[in-house]
């Protein structure tokens, strides 16, 4: 009777096991940096499914966060064989906001907290003005947008400034006496952005007056860079150092939902957040990715994936530059992961723990990952696997270059603003 129980019991358990773990058929392959999915447990997705991406464009302007409101990103189209076009001198210390770029030029804040134009046909300076004098012991850390004319600064003083790009004046200032971090929002005559203790401020763009203001929850532990208010629809998409995600009402700041990511150390949302498909995506630095309804909150999927830089979203696939240096490409359906590949792998022996990474973009279909010692990797969106290094010297890039009319610009922790294509 015993042995016949151990029996019944060692089938119940081969048949459990056989039943959690589908023996995928055909011949593996392995590839140098790449995590198969079956190792790592994708439901749906076949290793072998080719993804189809929107066929590669250019912007004529670059305004906000991957060009557009939402933040989705395009895929950029450039010549397949590219060279440093120009390089230009910012003065001050590493650039830590991202430029912007319409009407012909790049406007980019450097360190020292003045807001340059530099035309992009030659990397000339056309005009500066100082729009946020630093501290000795500070380092200008806000950002910029524009609605095509005039450029809006929130700044790390706890300032709104907004410059006429063709008389290079200011046409006012706002004091909200706590700093900014990550650019303003710009829609339709309103200006959101975030303090960094968790305060959101709708402003008139016409005057600076404010509209309404909305409070969140601060955090001990705060970060220097924030991600910039999404758009959805009559709604905003804000996220906080506290991990909270709210959904406002653009008109009146009301709350339609709020929801917390929240990390064991740090629940700072650095990334910005992402309006797709009626779908909100969301990150902490932490190793957490949530994916909520946009009208309701209703959490989607959830994924144990963390990172500082806002991640793309192409086609039903995202794809993440992770905390922890690898690049992960995702369904946007559930999360079920595709593929994952160490970027210490693509160095193999000059792999050195003093690199840093920023982006990814997608360029001409493929994954673009650049490096602070001027190394460019381009990886296939449907395997991982490498598909081509460039190398420009020098590149220190320090923040996700912009890409517009084919040209990719990119500052750099020496203060430079350089210009490919």
């Amino acid at each position: 009777m015993k042995n016949l129980i151990m029996s019944i019991c060692l089938t119940a358990f081969i048949l459990v096991a056989c039943d959690n773990k589908e023996i995928l058929q055909g011949k593996r392959e392995s590839i140098a940096g790449v995590t198969e999915i079956s190792q790592i447990g994708a439901p749906g997705i076949k290793s072998s499914e080719k993804i189809t991406l929107q066929d590669a464009t250019s912007l004529s302007e670059y305004l906000d966060v991957a060009g557009n409101k939402q933040h989705i990103s395009i895929n950029h189209k450039m010549k397949q064989d590219t060279k440093r076009l120009w390089k230009v001198s910012l003065k001050g210390s590493a650039i830590n906001s991202d430029p912007i770029a319409f009407g012909g030029n790049v406007y980019v804040v450097n360190s020292n907290g003045d807001l340059l134009a530099i035309s992009q046909n030659d990397g000339k300076k056309l005009w500066s003005i100082r729009i946020a004098p630093q501290p000795d012991t500070a380092t200008f850390s806000g950002g910029i947008t524009s609605d095509g004319t005039r450029i809006y600064a929130a700044t790390n003083i706890g300032d709104v400034v907004t410059v006429d790009s063709k008389t290079q004046k200011i046409v006012w200032k706002k004091s909200l006496k706590y700093p900014l971090r990550g650019a303003p929002l710009y829609t339709n005559g309103k200006l959101i952005v975030n303090t960094i203790d968790g305060q959101t401020f709708a402003l008139n763009s016409a005057n600076g007056n404010i509209i309404w203001t909305k409070t969140s929850p601060s955090e001990m532990t705060i970060m220097a860079s924030a991600g910039t208010p999404a758009l959805y629809g009559n709604d905003i998409i804000c996220a906080y150092s506290s991990g909270d995600l709210k959904s406002l009402n653009i008109q009146s700041g009301s709350d339609n939902w709020d929801e917390i990511l929240s990390s064991a150390n740090l629940s700072h949302i650095a990334a910005s957040p992402i309006v797709s498909n009626g779908k909100v995506l969301a990150a902490t630095p932490e190793a957490k990715m949530v994916m909520f309804d946009a009208a309701s909150g209703i959490q989607i999927w959830e994924k144990e994936v963390g990172t500082m830089t806002t991640p793309v979203i192409n086609s039903g696939w995202i794809f993440v530059l992770t905390g922890d240096r690898s690049v992960i490409c995702l369904s946007e359906k559930d999360g079920s992961t595709k593929w994952i590949v160490a970027i210490k792998d693509l160095y193999g022996d000059k792999f050195s723990k003093d690199l840093e990474f920023v982006g990814p973009i997608l360029i001409n279909g493929d994954i673009a990952i650049f490096s602070n010692n001027g190394d460019i990797f381009k990886l296939d969106v449907s395997t991982g696997k490498l598909k081509k290094t460039e190398k420009i010297s020098n590149m220190s890039t320090n923040r996700t270059p912009i890409i517009v009319d084919g040209k990719l610009f990119a500052v750099t922790s020496r203060a430079d603003l350089y210009a490919i294509g």
